[in-house]
């Protein structure tokens, strides 16, 4: 992620993330219009709106791999069916589902991978634009 982190102020190229999204899909939708040089109307900013709603995503097969997760588990007669590539739609939430030990081990491990570059997650995550 460092390597794309290190091009988000390339002019060809649109970096943002999950977490900003979740924030304000709205802003994130308009800096994608001024990037590409477009504006948007409101009723197309609501479709876009809830076309990109999690909700959304989730119910489509394209976004949320339906085809690709039923080939898995036909091939390895795996039993998840409760399986979704669009889980649940929060950010953080892997801090629900592993151990407090796991949780720590798991930011320790990103943390030094992400400090030699003098950058923290919420950097990569753009969290930490526009604080003074």
């Amino acid at each position: 992620m460092y390597e794309y982190y290190t091009l988000r102020s390339e002019p060809w190229l649109f970096y943002t993330s999950y977490e900003k999204m979740k924030l304000n899909l709205r802003q994130v939708i308009l800096d994608i219009c001024e990037f590409l040089g477009k504006t948007i109307d409101d009723t197309n900013m609501e479709r876009m709106l809830k076309h990109l709603s999690f909700e959304e995503m989730k119910k489509n097969p394209r976004t949320n791999h339906l085809w690709e997760s039923n080939q898995v588990r036909q091939i390895t007669k795996a039993k998840f069916d409760d399986f979704t590539f669009c889980r649940k739609g929060e950010t953080n939430s892997y801090k629900k589902e592993l151990s407090p030990e796991m949780i720590e081990k798991l930011d320790a491990f990103v943390e030094e991978k992400i400090a030699k570059y003098g950058l923290t997650l919420n950097d990569l995550l753009l969290l930490n634009e526009n604080k003074s």
